[in-house]
């Protein structure tokens, strides 16, 4: 695979993500609060597998989070 063939599947994997960023948000474990992140926190957050590391704003709880879909 040459440099183009690199850049691209880089840039279909950020779009990729920024679009999954801003269609899902998290649901603290301890609070129930619902809350979004921003794409970049999103990209560069620790996580495994699904889950993302996300820091409630409501209590301040951080844990491992699933996302979850939007309604709209």
């Amino acid at each position: 695979m040459g440099h183009l063939g690199a850049i691209v599947i880089i840039v279909i994997v950020f779009a990729i993500v920024v679009f999954r960023s801003r269609t899902t948000h998290f649901e603290c474990p301890n609070c129930d609060h619902s809350f979004k992140v921003s794409s970049l926190n999103y990209i560069f957050t620790l996580h495994a597998g699904l889950s993302r590391f996300a820091t409630c704003p409501n209590c301040g709880k951080g844990a491992l989070m699933t996302p979850v879909g939007d309604k709209n």
